[in-house]
């Protein structure tokens, strides 16, 4: 996946169509295959479609009057969902390279439960919720 740099509003926002994370310059890195632990995947679709639910529920259920147009809302929503899943996916990684650098001192332990345990460390530390 590569990303690219957006200068003004993404060409879905001006022209109706669904707004992806692509069209905000998404650049989340391709899953890893020897990772102990998988982080949540979601596709650009499903993304889109949940945001689109999420603002589209607030909006209608009266929690927020906004005073920009919803599809503005929705990028934004989508922004926030990717830096999210950057900041796991950056969590993950440290942990996983915490429990190699443990890895000879914990032998015959089940190394997902390791990586587990470190990321819950480090997300409690930082005040992240996983």
């Amino acid at each position: 996946m590569t990303g690219r740099s957006v200068a003004g509003p993404p060409a879905a926002l001006v022209t109706g169509a669904p707004v992806t994370p692509f069209d905000l310059g998404s650049d989340l890195p391709a899953p890893r295959t020897d990772d102990y632990s998988r982080a949540m995947r979601i596709s650009e679709a499903e993304l889109s479609r949940l945001s689109e639910a999420v603002v589209r529920a607030i909006v209608s259920g009266g929690f927020v009057i906004p005073k920009v147009d919803e599809k503005v809302l929705v990028a934004r929503v989508i922004r926030l969902l990717l830096d999210d899943f950057r900041a796991e996916e950056t969590l993950e990684l440290e942990a996983e390279e915490m429990a190699r650098k443990l890895g000879r001192q914990a032998l015959g332990m089940d190394q997902r439960k390791i990586v587990e345990g470190i990321k819950a460390r480090l997300a409690k530390e930082r005040g992240f919720t996983l």
